[in-house]
């Protein structure tokens, strides 16, 4: 059973702790036992979201700005398209309120027209003369990312310089959702990290108008949206449910309405996947090749998720993260109440005037859900070379690892795979999701050449170690080119262009 803190601890701090199991005093448990915590107020930061937003494919050529009434240089959501069957998908960073970072952490997911997510596959591209070429990727690689600036190119419908803004690209019966976080995603620090104890400091406010906690050092009446660990307007990650599955050819389903008895599940709820090969958690995916192309498509359906698997086994380690930014509901719930769900006792805090049985988004804790935590964060440079290993050790005792990281970019003219258009022709800094790839080329009766694109990146997880392998200045690929002479072709060296030069990562956990 859950065991919760409302006041100072032992270390004379005001906060709000919950331990997982009931032999755990959240009085005297030291706050590095990450493992022991479904939430600590104490914590660096809490991590949240601060929007999901879905953009759809449209056919033809079109010019679509947006809130209606905007236009090329006021929008703040775009979806522009010629007749090449790409369209160009655009966010600013004024869309996401209460962002706090110019490059924060975000998710690009890939649904079809059906609601199923399809981005956890690998996808094959061909290249070149006869085609002769064929790169293996994660498909994380269509996006272009998260950038301070783009020029999308005299011919886009958006001819003007577009500052701090999410770019990605959609396909017939494709479609993107973003989803942004309140966390850096290049070097810049975490804002506002815990300051020493104020005396007499208020850090506790749980009345009938405010449910709300601040970090240390902060007085909660006055913290602002980075100085709180929770408030009602910005409520942190929680893991309504977590699992690492085989996944065998066909479906499989795991149900999770057991965590959501008593709530009235309204919007929706976030799946993160990683899926691998073997034993080794590998993030984003298992190095492909050409012998073996997998990885299941998913959908949430009511409580439950259900992954399609086409092709040869796999596994899958996710996260249903409790997601919904509708209104609050109206009732007369206080924010903190104690009761029993199913004979287990729970306790949870809610938006002011929560409705009974309170809506997913009324929710702000609850003892069954964990809070996402951070176990570590940082940044590195890439070193040349191909195959390098970048080995970041942590400790995640008696906690579910999960990771997620970026590649960070500098400025200039990226190749045209790097972002899914022919039209781009300038990108200021940016960051990128990771994708792991692999690729090989044939020529007419010689051997097959092997090779490792230059911007594939992927890591290994354990519950000690991440090992980042990174392959800095080799070729994006190798493409054969048509000649008038014996034998008819050269090979054709197609350098990376704004190649990576750091990695920021996030270590990040759960109870297990």
């Amino acid at each position: 059973m859950a065991r919760l803190l409302i006041g100072v601890d032992s270390s004379n701090i005001g906060c709000i702790k919950i331990t997982k199991n009931n032999a755990d005093s959240p009085y005297s448990t030291e706050d590095t036992a990450y493992g022991k915590f479904s939430f600590n107020s104490k914590w660096e930061t809490n991590v949240r979201f601060v929007g999901v937003d879905q953009l759809n494919y449209g056919g033809g050529s079109f010019a679509e700005f947006l809130p209606a009434g905007t236009d090329k240089s006021s929008f703040q959501r775009a979806r522009t398209a010629y007749s090449t069957g790409v369209v160009s998908l655009y966010w600013k960073s004024s869309f996401w309120a209460g962002v706090e970072y110019d490059l924060p952490v975000f998710d690009m997911k890939t649904v079809n027209d059906a609601g199923v997510y399809t981005y956890g596959r690998i996808s094959t591209g061909a290249y070149g003369y006869q085609g002769r070429t064929t790169v293996f990727k994660h498909l994380w690689n269509e996006e272009g990312g998260y950038v301070n600036s783009f020029f999308p190119g005299a011919g886009n419908y958006i001819n003007v310089a577009i500052p701090l803004s999410l770019i990605s690209f959609a396909t017939s019966g494709v479609h993107k959702k973003a989803v942004v976080w309140n966390l850096p995603g290049d070097e810049t620090a975490i804002k506002d990290p815990p300051l020493a104890p104020v005396p007499g400091q208020m850090q506790v406010q749980i009345t009938k108008d405010f449910c709300r906690v601040s970090k240390p050092g902060y007085d909660v009446r006055v913290a602002t949206a980075s100085q709180l660990a929770f408030d009602s307007s910005r409520r942190p990650v929680k893991v309504v449910a977590s699992g690492d599955i085989g996944l065998p050819t066909g479906t499989t389903s795991f149900d999770f309405s057991s965590f959501l008895a008593g709530i009235n599940v309204s919007g929706e709820l976030i799946a993160d996947v990683i899926q691998y090969k073997g034993s080794t958690i590998y993030f984003p995916c298992t190095p492909p090749t050409d012998d073996d192309i997998y990885g299941a498509y998913y959908q949430i359906v009511g409580t439950s998720i259900v992954f399609t698997n086409p092709g040869s086994a796999c596994r899958a380690r996710f996260l249903i993260i409790s997601q919904d930014n509708t209104a609050a509901s109206v009732g007369s719930n206080k924010v903190f109440r104690q009761l029993s769900i199913g004979g287990q006792d729970v306790f949870q805090f809610l938006r002011p005037g929560a409705a009974n049985p309170p809506n997913l988004a009324d929710v702000i804790i609850d003892s069954r859900w964990p809070v996402l935590q951070i176990v570590k964060t940082g940044v590195f440079g890439i070193p040349d070379g191909a195959n390098q290993q970048t080995v970041v050790n942590f400790d995640s005792t008696g906690l579910f690892p999960f990771i997620k990281y970026f590649t960070i970019h500098g400025a200039g003219e990226p190749n045209d795979s790097q972002t899914g258009s022919s039209d781009a022709t300038g990108l200021g800094k940016r960051i990128r999701l990771p994708y792991a790839s692999a690729g090989y080329y044939d020529r007419p009766s010689q051997p097959r050449v092997r090779f490792t694109p230059g911007d594939s990146t992927y890591c290994t997880l354990t519950t000690n170690e991440a090992r980042f392998f990174t392959n800095k200045t080799l070729p994006l690929r190798y493409e054969l080119e048509q000649t008038q002479v014996n034998p008819g072709y050269t090979v054709k060296t197609i350098g990376v262009s704004c190649p990576a030069y750091a990695i920021r990562y996030y270590i990040l956990g759960i109870p297990a």
